[in-house]
Formats: C-alpha cells, structure tokens, sequence
C-alpha cells in the first residue's frame, strides 16, 4: 500500500513539473505541432457521481491530465513487464481530486483498449493489468483520502477480495513521433471508469471506517507532454 501511495505521489510531481515547463515554454497555441496547441485540450473532462452526487474536475489546463511513467516494471510474480499510468482530475475550487493508476503491457502503448479491474485486494499489486482509484479531499486538517484498496490486514492464505469495478479505455490517440524516435506516444485517452467501494484513509496510516462510492464516471485526458 505504502508502495503504491508512494508511486502516486511521485508520478503527480512528475505531471506538475511537466506541465509547469511546456507552459513557460514560447509557443503557438493555435499550431498543431506547438506543445501547448491549445486545439488539444478542448474537450478535457474527469466527471462521475461521487455517492449519487455529480462531480466533476475544473476545465482547465493543469487540473486535467494524465502520465505514463518512463520506467519499465516487472510485476514480481508473472515476471510480466507493464508502463504505469495515472489519469488524474482535479477540482480547484473544492480542493478535491481523483487519480485513476493501472499497469500497461508494453505491447499495448500503441492500442491501450480494454478493461482493467479496479481492486480491493492488496495482493493484487502483484499481478498485471491492475488499476486502483484514490479519490481525495484536502480540508485544513489534512485528511480525507479514499482508496480502493482494502485498508485492513489480510492473512495470506485469505481469499481475495473481490474488485470493486472497472476502468475501461474506450478511444485512444497517438501523437507525432519526434526526433529520430519512431515511437509514438499516447497523446490522448478516453474511458470510464467506476468503484463501488472506496476506503477512507488518513495521512498517518489507519482506516477512517468512512466509504464511498464512484458511479458513471468518464474521462479524455491529453497527456501531460502535451499540454
């Protein structure tokens, strides 16, 4: 768990810096090849009822946006290796936010459909195709993280948990390779998204006993390289 919040929070600074330097780089929003081509982020939304209630992330540049992280992992059981992803969507205003993680096969940079299971297990970590959902409030105190994660101590030999629903990319696009590379990165992606149960988390570790639930969520999200 300690992993995987850790991964999160590295590949959001990530995004943060990334997005920071393309805006103070000069360029025409109106070019298509500019890195801040402003054609591109028309159309950006993160959206979901959050408990019957509708959300959804500021429409703005740097509140939407998701990464892909440089390294290759190796999941520790299957010996597989995957590109971890986070699609994020913030709400300035509210302070609140949700991240979308899962792991992507290296084969399936160039086609990303498909369904990836959102668990409740932490055992699961250690298998492929995963994605986890933590959606998270900022008030003065500090505390009000939900994640999909079962928060709890499970024995080994339990059974596992069962997942708690489903990221599904819908709709893909791949941008313009660049340099001498022929490889073309994920420019854009389009999905749903939900979780019937989200887990409240404190800062400093321990459950809060408080759950949630994510319906009807839907994204398209621009790649933080290209904004």
């Amino acid at each position: 768990m300690k992993r995987v919040i850790n991964k999160i929070l590295w590949l959001c600074f990530v995004a943060v810096v990334l997005t920071s330097c393309s805006k103070e780089e000069e360029c025409d929003r109106e070019d298509e090849d500019s890195p801040c081509y402003i054609g591109l982020n028309q159309g950006q939304f993160v959206r979901m009822e959050l408990d019957g209630a509708s959300w959804a992330a500021t429409n703005k540049i740097g509140d939407m946006f998701f990464v892909i992280s440089p390294y290759v992992e190796t999941n520790t059981e299957s010996g597989q290796v995957y590109h971890y992803i986070e699609l994020v969507g913030l709400s300035s205003s509210a302070s609140t936010g949700v991240t979308i993680n899962f792991q992507l096969p290296p084969e399936k940079l160039t086609d990303p459909r498909g369904t990836y299971e959102v668990v409740a297990d932490p055992r699961k970590h250690l298998q492929s195709n995963i994605s986890t959902v933590m959606m998270y409030d900022v008030p003065v105190s500090g505390e009000g993280k939900y994640v999909s994660i079962f928060p709890g101590n499970l024995a080994e030999d339990a059974p596992l948990l069962a997942d708690v629903g489903e990221l599904v990319i819908t709709d893909f696009e791949l941008g313009k390779s660049s340099g001498d590379s022929p490889d073309r990165r994920i420019q854009r992606l389009k999905g749903t998204f939900s979780a019937s149960t989200i887990y409240g988390m404190k800062d400093i570790g321990g459950a809060t006993g408080e759950v949630r639930k994510i319906a009807k969520g839907e994204f398209s999200l621009i790649n933080a390289l290209y904004q």
